[in-house]
């Protein structure tokens, strides 16, 4: 795919141009975006292509859940100790590491210099801001960072690039205000998940900010099953529901429409 598209040029400045408000640009995004069949994540993947694959195929945000282990490494985890799935625990999957993670998301910023990436960090409680900043350091990603809130009206996409703070990273549980550049559910909207509880637009909360919130525009429209959409995948007897149903176009954009309908449109 290198040898022909320039992707900073046929994806970014063509629809994310400068003049674009960070909250209103609307992006593709990854839900567990590490747990791929391509990154060797046997259980319940979530994706079949890994990080950068799913950047070259548009996405710009990344959802990924985050924990401690008893050594004191940052591992992601589709859910801790995948306790969801009956007879299958953490142990049995190989080991991915936050920071081996985010050395994709380095290069990706490294190569692309158009391109803004966003990750959406579920992360455990001994997880804090300061733990993921450390990472992020480790990795040199630290100085790509946005240093104002994504939702200030001066936040453009222009103002990313030209101080090239391209990096843009929200935390579920930490303190309210932003620490260390981080960034937490009080800078953004999210409607409640799965499919199977939610097939209109409602409102999450959970620390999120309230819908009816105009001062908050970055909002983030779930559309996924809790159990993997692809029969293909190894876990046929969890495929309730198949890709093409899930990610078909009009079933997307029907409930984009219903929630900008509501005053929110979303922008991942």
């Amino acid at each position: 795919m290198d040898e022909y598209i320039d992707y900073n040029v046929a994806i970014d400045d063509s629809m994310y141009a400068d003049s674009l408000l960070y909250s209103e640009g609307v992006q593709l995004a990854a839900h567990n975006s590490f747990s791929s069949v391509e990154d060797g994540f046997i259980h319940h993947p979530q994706q079949h292509f890994d990080v950068k694959h799913q950047f070259k195929f548009g996405a710009r945000g990344f959802m990924v859940d985050v924990y401690d282990s008893p050594n004191s490494h940052t591992l992601l985890l589709h859910n801790k100790d995948l306790s969801f799935l009956s007879g299958i625990s953490s142990s049995t999957t190989k080991t991915f590491y936050f920071e081996d993670y985010l050395e994709d998301i380095h290069y990706v910023l490294q190569k692309y210099s158009k391109s803004v990436i966003t990750l959406i960090i579920e992360n455990g409680k001994s997880v804090d801001s300061v733990k993921i900043r450390s990472a992020l350091d480790n990795v040199g990603l630290s100085k790509y960072l946005l240093t104002k809130d994504p939702n200030d009206k001066t936040v453009t996409f222009g103002y990313i690039r030209k101080s090239d703070e391209r990096l843009v990273v929200f935390l579920e549980n930490g303190p309210k205000s932003p620490t260390n550049n981080i960034y937490t559910t009080a800078y953004y909207k999210e409607t409640t998940y799965s499919l199977e509880n939610d097939q209109l637009c409602i409102d999450r909360k959970e620390g999120r900010v309230s819908f009816p919130d105009k001062k908050v525009g970055v909002f983030v429209l779930n559309h996924f099953y809790s159990k993997s959409c692809n029969e293909n995948l190894g876990v046929t007897s969890l495929a309730k529901h198949h890709c093409a149903q899930v990610n078909d176009y009009n079933s997307i954009i029907d409930r984009f429409n219903l929630c900008k309908s509501n005053g929110n449109v979303p922008t991942f």
